[in-house]
């Protein structure tokens, strides 16, 4: 047997398979990272504590994540890339959702704004464009 042995080139149908499969794990890490919480309950939680500025919650988050969206198409993936994009993202916004969560155990508003504020930043401007363009991409309908 040589040191260097062959790879078996894939078939167009493994190479479905695995364009398939990988659009469904991006599918599912998107539900799963917590920016559809902070849109609808990030509001909520924050009304109880302070009416007012609860009430404008949701819009100051939707207006961050949508600059940041527009940010991320047009400059952020033309730097940084697809992939590293992708992979600073999810370490982010994990580090970011803990961060929320220690935030609200300790009641701090202005400590949750901040951080959901810094989370839809990285949400909207490294994750969001990826991870629904790239499904589609891999398994058209």
């Amino acid at each position: 047997m040589t040191e260097i042995e062959e790879v078996e080139e894939l078939t167009f149908k493994q190479k479905k398979f695995r364009a398939y499969l990988m659009a469904v794990q991006m599918c599912v890490v998107r539900q799963f990272c917590g920016g559809n919480v902070l849109l609808i309950q990030g509001g909520q939680f924050v009304k109880t504590f302070n009416p007012t500025l609860g009430y404008y919650t949701p819009v100051i988050i939707n207006s961050i994540q949508f600059l940041f969206i527009l940010i991320g198409i047009f400059y952020i993936q033309k730097v940084m890339g697809k992939r590293s994009l992708f992979m600073f993202s999810l370490p982010m916004m994990i580090i970011l959702n803990l961060g929320i969560v220690v935030g609200m155990i300790y009641e701090q508003i202005l400590a949750t704004m901040i951080l959901m504020s810094i989370f839809m930043m990285v949400y909207g401007g490294a994750f969001i464009n990826i991870n629904w363009a790239i499904p589609p991409e891999l398994a058209p309908a």
